[in-house]
């Protein structure tokens, strides 16, 4: 086809409101879209008409003196396919090609499947962060409600005070005493839950244990809860980091950054193989401390949710002693028996008891209580999170945080 002939088809199409690329893309078949933009800039840059451009590239096609080249753009890393080289290449991209056309053509597909694969893990990350950050929400949210659900401390300690200065007159009625207020001038009178089995003097120390398990709980929520607004802000950042990831150093970047906030990126599902050799293996004690009491026994300390979780269900035996602060977040805590030994020493038990106070919500108190038990007693929560228990029957001491050896 004549250069002239050419020239008028592609006018005929901008007449029609096509632009020159649209018109030599769907008039002349097998140019594409790329060869058309390469011919319409070409256009621009020598002032020569498109007719003569392409007569120009197609002879040199057929005379195999075309470079075939791949063009990659720095910025967002689109690749395109060249069938010939430009006369000016814009800087902001860059060329390549190998030593005949066929293996330029291979490495671009090469390249393109390199470009799928990356785009397809940025991807999968920003899936991961929108649902880790979802969940993060989700949780923190949960527990402000939570917040809003605890008794008021105060509360409890002015009926207790109220009920310890008002022993001489307290008037008793069924299940509930009434006292004067003494925070009120006009010494009106309150009442006061008391069951009748319980002496006035219990009823105030319950009330008393009451305010002190409010104010524990309380501040427990309101740290955890800071803990959830710190993840979520943190796990927004990464998604903004996300928003500007690009190649596949930028994934690798934010990848690890995922795995160093906890998220479960790179993970392969095990094989069957890898899941026999597992339970060969026998119990992992990564994310558990272990600890030698005085008396040489082995006691186990949970770091996390989901590491307590596998200390008390898949670690410990049912014989083994389970110990955790009583109405606090804490660490579970397993004293070994695998003897199966009736009893334990008392010592062993309160120095694990002092651990489990050490490692929970509950280390600043002088004093306070801490549940054990055999671990055959301690069943998941429904519904509860990760880490999350309920006993079947339990006994109680109190004794003081006792802080692990150093090195543990």
């Amino acid at each position: 086809m004549e250069s002239a002939a050419v020239d008028a088809i592609v006018s005929s199409g901008v007449a029609l409101g096509e632009t020159p690329v649209e018109a030599l893309q769907r008039r002349f078949v097998g140019l594409g879209a790329t060869g058309a933009e390469l011919l319409v800039e070409e256009q621009v840059a020598t002032g020569r008409a498109l007719g003569s451009i392409l007569r120009t590239r197609l002879d040199s096609i057929l005379e195999g003196s075309a470079e075939v080249l791949i063009e990659a753009d720095q910025e967002s890393f689109p690749l395109r396919l060249l069938p010939w080289r430009p006369d000016s290449a814009r800087s902001s991209r860059r060329l390549s090609a190998r030593e005949r056309a066929a293996a330029t053509a291979a490495s671009y597909y090469e390249a393109l499947e390199d470009v799928a694969r990356v785009r397809s893990r940025i991807a999968s990350l920003g899936g991961i962060l929108r649902g880790q950050l979802d969940r993060a929400k989700k949780a923190e949210k949960k527990v402000r409600d939570s917040l809003r659900s605890f008794d008021d401390p105060d509360r409890h300690r002015r009926m207790g005070e109220a009920l310890l200065a008002g022993l001489s007159v307290a008037q008793r009625s069924g299940g509930s005493v009434l006292v004067p207020d003494p925070y009120d001038a006009g010494g009106a009178t309150i009442e006061i839950p008391a069951p009748p089995h319980k002496s006035l003097v219990q009823v105030a120390d319950d009330l008393f244990r009451l305010q002190r398990r409010a104010r524990r709980g309380l501040a427990s929520a309101s740290a955890r809860a800071g803990t959830l607004t710190e993840r979520a802000s943190r796990l927004e950042a990464l998604l903004v980091a996300h928003g500007r990831t690009i190649d596949e150093a930028e994934a690798a970047t934010l990848e690890a950054a995922m795995r160093d906030e906890g998220l479960p990126v790179g993970l392969v599902g095990p094989t069957r193989a890898a899941r026999a050799s597992a339970r060969l293996a026998g119990p992992r004690l990564a994310g558990v401390r272990m600890i030698t009491t005085a008396d040489g026994w082995t006691i186990l300390v949970g770091r996390s949710g989901p590491d307590n979780d596998r200390l008390t269900f898949k670690i410990a035996a049912p014989d083994d002693i389970w110990l955790h602060a009583a109405g606090v977040h804490g660490a579970h805590v397993v004293i070994r028996n695998p003897d199966r030994r009736g009893a334990v020493p008392a010592a062993t038990i309160a120095e694990a008891a002092g651990l489990a106070l050490w490692f929970s919500d509950a280390r600043s108190e002088a004093t306070a209580d801490v549940h054990w038990t055999r671990r055959k007693n301690v069943r998941r929560a429904r519904g509860g999170t990760s880490g999350m228990v309920a006993l079947k029957r339990f006994e109680t001491i109190r004794v003081r945080s006792q802080p692990p050896p150093a090195g543990t």
